[in-house]
């Protein structure tokens, strides 16, 4: 049961930093976002580019899941930069 609360407690203290802090909370979801453009794009331009389970993708699969990931990942990138500029 202490363990439990520990847990809790280290939760408590990481939002309590990120709130504290929007450059850091901003650059992971920045990250987050660049990785999800990348990947994107990487579909789009590698034939043989895997998903996360190391199948090979379908060419009427492909396009959809690449522009989703492009357009998630601006998402992200557009909330990482927001809490960056204005915290």
């Amino acid at each position: 049961m202490d363990l439990l609360f520990l847990v809790a407690d280290a939760k408590f203290d990481v939002r309590q930093l990120l709130d504290k802090n929007p450059m850091m909370l901003g650059g992971i979801f920045t990250a987050l976002g660049a990785v999800a453009v990348i990947t994107g794009i990487l579909s789009l331009v590698i034939p043989r580019f895997g998903d996360q389970d190391g199948h090979t993708l379908d060419e009427q699969v492909r396009p959809f899941k690449a522009l989703v990931r492009i357009v998630f990942g601006i998402g992200f990138m557009g909330y990482g930069l927001y809490r960056m500029a204005l915290g």
